[in-house]
Order: C-alpha cells, then structure tokens, then sequence
C-alpha cells in the first residue's frame, strides 16, 4: 500500500518540519507494509510567502540581511528534508490531481493544515483533489475558535467527504461538531512529534560534545516577545546561568543570539539545556520529550493557545504556564505513562486507516 502525506513540509519552521518528519518515520518503523510519502505540493500562497522575494526591510541594507538569512535556514532546511524525508514529484495547484492514481490513501496532516488564513483557503489541503474514498486526517489543526464563515459551507461538504477525520486539538472536535460535520467521527490525537521516543530523537540531533556550553537556559520563540526576554535574563542572572536564543532577533545583550541554527543543532540544544522558556506549541513538546524543566508563556487570545493547552493538560503540567512553577518535581513516569498510552492509540488509528476497506 502507498500512502501520501500532505502537510507543511514548506514552511521555514522547526515545529512544521519535524512533525512532518516524525510522522513518515513512526509508519515506516511501524508498517513495514506500507510505503509513505510526503507530497511534495507546492500551494500558491505558501510559496509566495516563503519566497526570497517577499523578505522585506525598512532599508536596503536590512532587506540584504533578511534575504541572506532566509536563504541561509532555507538551505538547511532542505538540507534536513534531503536527508530524513521522502518526497514524491513536485505538484502544483495544476498537477495535484495527477497524484490520486499514484497512491492507494491520502492523510493530511497534522500541522495548521485547516487554518484557511494559514493556505488562503487552499481546498487541496481539504484533499479534493483525490478519490472520495481515500480521504483521511492525522491530527490536522485548525488554529482558530471557529471556522470563518466565508469558507464555512466549503469546510462542511468536504469534511463530511472523509472516512475518517483526526485533529489536534480538542477545540477542534468542538469546532468541526459545531460547523454541522455528522457523517464522520471526529478524533483527537497527539501531535506527530510525540509519536517518536526521546531516544528516537537523539539519533537525529548532534551529539551533545558538539554544544561546548556549560549550563544555560535555552529560549524558544515563534512570536517575539520582549517580556519572555527580559523575564529569563533576571531568572538567569539569579542562577548564574547563560541565555541562548532561538527566535527573532533582539537588541538585549544579555542572551547570546542564535540567529540561524540547523534543525540537528536545535535539537541538541533542547537536549542539552538546564532550563528552556517557550512560548511555541513545539518548543513545549520539545521540553517535555527531554525532561527539562520548563516555563511556556501563552501567547494568543484566539484561540492558538488551545493546542499547549490541552496538552498540558493531558500530561498535568498546566502550572508549567507560571514561571514561579519553573523548579517544581515533575513525575516524568506518569508524563511518559501518558504519552506511551496517546502513541498506541495514534498507532490503532492509524492501522484503522490502513485497513479500512470503505
């Protein structure tokens, strides 16, 4: 059986590439009978988004910076997508129909792929493009509290098209339920990320002799937030620790920046790190895979916190959002307990899908 996959391979972000990373690995080690792939579509606005082009500057010398940068974590990007990840042929909102011969099932997910703002309303991301028999969902995300209206009757007749249907979070049952979607029932499961052992990480990233660093806090941002910054620099200093930042760029002198870092060496840093500050989903899924004590600062009112929410939730760490928890015990038995019983689930489901004869 062949199964493609499609999802955010595209995106300049860590937590895009790695879900999708981690999901063709845990069915290649699991299915031995199946051969996945991740199609390797090319959707109109994700690529006018991550163009070379679209990197704007106030001046000429910051537009310089900002391209070479992009150019730079483009480049390692691919470098990690060459390495870890099969791709099919290349297809664009043209050519995608050509791919429903080419495989037996089609899974979209997991990542924002139902986020209409995130993919311009890209309905091949609803996989229309394919048999209505061969539709099926892992753990897609949605982002938002609500499906916006305008895309609403879209959502509700193509949804209902899927044999079966997984998403993220938990919000999202609730917003698919709401949106009319009876035909077909919904699952939650676990971000693909989690899918994968700590020990099945560590044979991606670098080894640790490779980060030379004597204990440090580790900062991992997807928004910029000066707060978060200014709060581990004083955390920092009372524990004598050094700063490393991940993210965007900051003026503080008290952090060493990372401006651009491969996906091995991220890795190797949530690895090898004393303390870690997020305010990302997988920046929180990372702390969590390595045992590290940790403090996620809540980001969004619109619903985007839902997703470190419930999984906060789901493993009892939900005062890891106040940073005076930072230092309290965690039982990372029960933590494990959890996760390994939401990777067996994920696995039944996913042997659901490839045998259902629908």
């Amino acid at each position: 059986m062949k199964i493609g996959v499609i999802t955010f391979h595209q995106a300049l972000n860590y937590g895009a590439i790695l879900q999708a990373y981690a999901f063709q690995k845990f069915v290649d080690e699991n299915f031995t009978d199946v051969e996945i792939e991740l199609i390797d579509y090319r959707c109109p606005y994700f690529s006018q988004l991550y163009s070379v082009n679209n990197q704007k500057g106030n001046n000429f010398a910051k537009r310089i910076l900002k391209k070479t940068h992009f150019m730079i974590k483009r480049k390692l990007f691919s470098s990690f997508i060459k390495k870890h990840i099969a791709l099919s042929d290349t297809y664009t909102e043209n050519t995608i129909k050509n791919a429903n011969d080419r495989y037996n099932k089609f899974i979209v997910g997991s990542d924002q792929v139902w986020n209409p703002n995130l993919t311009n309303h890209d309905k091949n991301y609803l996989l229309t493009f394919t048999d209505v028999n061969k539709r099926y969902s892992y753990a897609a995300s949605i982002g938002l509290a609500e499906i916006p209206q305008y895309v609403s009757n879209d959502y509700l007749c193509e949804l209902g098209r899927f044999s079966k249907i997984s998403v993220r979070e938990n919000q999202a049952i609730k917003t698919i339920h709401k949106l009319g979607v009876t035909s077909v029932s919904v699952e939650q499961h676990i971000d693909p990320t989690l899918l994968l052992t700590r020990s099945e990480w560590d044979m991606v990233c670098v080894q640790k002799k490779e980060i030379k660093k004597k204990d440090f806090v580790l900062i991992f941002t997807v928004d910029y937030s000066k707060e978060l910054i200014d709060e581990v620099v004083c955390f920092a200093r009372k524990k004598q620790l050094d700063v490393y930042y991940v993210g965007q760029r900051t003026k503080n002198p008290n952090v060493k920046y990372i401006p651009l870092i491969s996906i091995e060496k991220l890795l190797a840093l949530f690895s090898s790190a004393k303390y870690v500050f997020v305010n990302s989903f997988h920046g929180t899924i990372f702390s969590i895979i390595y045992h590290k004590q940790f403090y996620v600062r809540l980001a969004h009112t619109d619903g985007r916190n839902s997703r470190i929410i419930n999984l906060l939730e789901k493993v009892s760490l939900t005062n890891k959002t106040s940073v005076e928890f930072i230092d309290t015990t965690i039982d990372w038995g029960y933590v494990e307990q959890v996760i390994d019983s939401e990777r067996q689930r994920s696995m039944e489901y996913i042997a659901e899908i490839i045998n259902d004869e629908s």
